[in-house]
């Protein structure tokens, strides 16, 4: 009975390291915008996930509680892969205007597998510990886009496109799921985190 036992142990141990052997668990490279391959930045891999253009609760360091006329508006983005972006500078922008394609442009930073980045449209255009960009949202329904320039040839190509109408005070549009085709309403906005 002993000798079984250690018989099977052996094995199970002798089958674990064969399988350990020679490997390395590294994490997966940043996928890096390039002119091809992989990793190269196409249609849909960010997403603007969700916006609110009316009416907000919300607050950032440049549009502090108490601010007349109320919160700020805001749009996020949604990394829809597996892997982290790196959205190097002088590549990425964000537009309400799709004939203006370079009209805000945003900085060097990179955003996760599956997350989320929160991008304020308060009109303050700077980056302190937040992203404000240059314009502010039509409550009454405009374009929003994000376009990239690719370093191949520089050509600035859109990356994901979107026209909406008017908006609800205190309720966010967006996706459900997060990343999907599908637009829904929500009055319970959630920046920077799943959308419900």
């Amino acid at each position: 009975m002993k000798i079984s036992t250690v018989v099977i142990l052996f094995a199970l141990t002798a089958v674990l390291s064969s399988c350990l052997k020679d490997r390395s668990f590294a994490p997966p490279e940043p996928a890096g915008p390039g002119p091809g391959g992989k990793d190269s930045i196409v249609y849909g891999t960010l997403v603007v996930n969700e916006f609110l253009a009316r009416g907000s609760t919300f607050y950032n360091e440049l549009v502090p509680p108490g601010t007349i006329g109320g919160g700020a508006d805001w749009i996020e983005i949604f990394n829809t892969t597996y892997d982290t972006i790196l959205m190097e500078a002088n590549r990425w922008y964000i537009t309400d205007s799709l004939g203006d394609n370079k009209k805000y442009e945003l900085p060097e930073l990179a955003i996760n597998p599956r997350s989320f980045l929160i991008v304020w449209a308060d009109g303050f255009d700077t980056v302190i510990t937040q992203i404000h960009a240059s314009f502010g949202l039509n409550k009454d329904g405009e374009d929003l886009a994000l376009f990239y320039k690719r370093p191949a040839d520089d050509v600035i190509i859109p990356i994901d496109t979107l026209t909406f109408g008017m908006q609800q005070s205190g309720v966010s549009f967006g996706r459900l799921p997060d990343g999907s085709t599908n637009w829904s309403f929500f009055s319970s906005p959630t920046p920077g985190s799943a959308n419900q």
